[in-house]
């Protein structure tokens, strides 16, 4: 059911031309990818049911300027943390949520400290997340 609640979602936000995040719902999927385009892996942890968790996805993960970018620069992953299979949780452990990690495609490490909740605002996605990101990038360039 929450699987065919998410296709919708796409689909009509789709149609309409709005702007989101592409996301990836497998780890090892986005981590293989991460790997081969060199690219950190952007985790959204959420908890299913949980109304914040769908704020951020909504209202800062979608139709906002900087998406383009996010998609660009990052291989995004969202993960439900009630499915502990889905991704390392002994790795990104937490009990606050929704928490989004900048993971190194390299050796998985963080590449700054996690996000909780309301601090996932799109003036800290623009302000701190977007120049770490070209700063990332431009170190791998070199």
């Amino acid at each position: 059911m929450l699987r065919f609640g998410c296709v919708l979602l796409v689909l009509s936000v789709t149609a309409y031309g709005v702007d989101f995040v592409h996301w990836s719902g497998s780890y090892q999927k986005a981590h293989s990818k991460a790997i081969r385009a060199h690219k950190p892996i952007l985790m959204l942890l959420i908890r299913n049911g949980d109304r914040l968790s769908r704020e951020i996805v909504k209202d800062v993960m979608t139709d906002q300027p900087y998406v383009d970018m996010l998609n660009r620069m990052t291989v995004p992953l969202i993960v439900q943390a009630d499915h502990v299979s889905a991704y390392p949780s002994e790795m990104f452990y937490t009990t606050r949520f929704p928490t989004l990690f900048l993971i190194d495609w390299r050796d998985e490490q963080l590449l700054a400290a996690p996000l909780y909740g309301r601090e996932i605002t799109p003036e800290i996605i623009r302000t701190q997340v977007l120049p770490m990101l070209q700063q990332a990038e431009k170190s791998i360039i070199r």
